[in-house]
């Protein structure tokens, strides 16, 4: 799963949250392939915890150039987000599950029981056509 990542390292980023922030291309890559699936897209949210990253959803699509800001508009679109904990065991895993393919140069990526939580139509999904 995607946890919080408090005292975050935007330099040397080092936890998926964290290289998925720092890097619009896989960001923008991740959120598509969860959107392909869920009809929602997930968001790193920045701002409300000082100093930390959290996941939250949110049915509009995120504007890339301005994910990593701290401006008004980026404030108003995450106050519209659904919490982690507000979305379901699945979404979460699902999103955890795509997370950790897509934040880093990963040889090999070991899911223990994948199935646990997906729901047949996300376990088979294909590409994500964005």
């Amino acid at each position: 799963m995607l946890q919080q990542k408090r005292n975050a390292n935007l330099l040397h980023p080092t936890g998926p949250l964290s290289r998925l922030h720092v890097n619009d291309e896989d960001r923008t890559a991740f959120q598509c392939a969860v959107f392909s699936g869920l009809k929602i897209y997930p968001v790193i949210d920045n701002l409300t915890s000082y100093g930390s990253l959290e996941l939250a959803f949110s049915r509009k699509q995120p504007n890339p150039s301005a994910e990593r800001s701290t401006n008004d508009d980026q404030r108003t679109f995450l106050s519209e987000t659904l919490r982690d904990k507000e979305v379901s065991d699945g979404c979460r895993a699902y999103t955890g599950i795509l997370g950790a393919l897509y934040s880093g140069p990963y040889k090999v990526v070991l899911i223990d029981e994948p199935e646990a939580f997906l729901h047949p139509p996300l376990a088979r999904l294909g590409q994500a056509n964005c």
